[in-house]
């Protein structure tokens, strides 16, 4: 069982290209705000209202999807509420290689994109009003 979970972790990793594990790094490293290589909840609802600020989204809201997102892939601290990179490239990796994955990866580089020509990087936007 091992083994075929590894394999299975493996071939996930596989299904990013390098540019695609880059690019996914450096948004990383935007939501990272204090660079501990981490993201926690302030951080993720932090990128929540900066991407979707032109929906409007409350910062009540903005919390609630990232606490749902850490819950949801949080592995190495699950009851720590922090994301680190290689879970973070990992979970992109998996939503990748299901059916729809693809259509999601792309939106969420079409939000941070147009979040960061409309308004700067995340990172630009820390501690301003979102």
């Amino acid at each position: 069982m091992f083994n075929r979970k590894v394999f299975g972790e493996n071939k996930a990793f596989k299904s990013l290209a390098p540019h695609m594990v880059k690019r996914l790094g450096e948004i990383f490293k935007d939501i990272d705000l204090d660079d501990k290589g981490s993201i926690d909840v302030e951080k993720a609802r932090n990128y929540n209202a900066w991407v979707y600020y032109s929906k409007k989204i409350t910062h009540l809201d903005a919390e609630k999807d990232a606490m749902d997102f850490l819950n949801e892939c949080c592995t190495i601290e699950k009851k720590k509420d922090k994301l680190y990179l290689e879970e973070w490239l990992y979970r992109f990796a998996i939503l990748y290689t299901v059916e729809g994955g693809k259509e999601i990866y792309k939106q969420f580089l079409d939000d941070y994109d147009a979040a960061v020509e409309d308004r700067g990087t995340c990172r630009s936007c820390y501690n301003n009003d979102v």
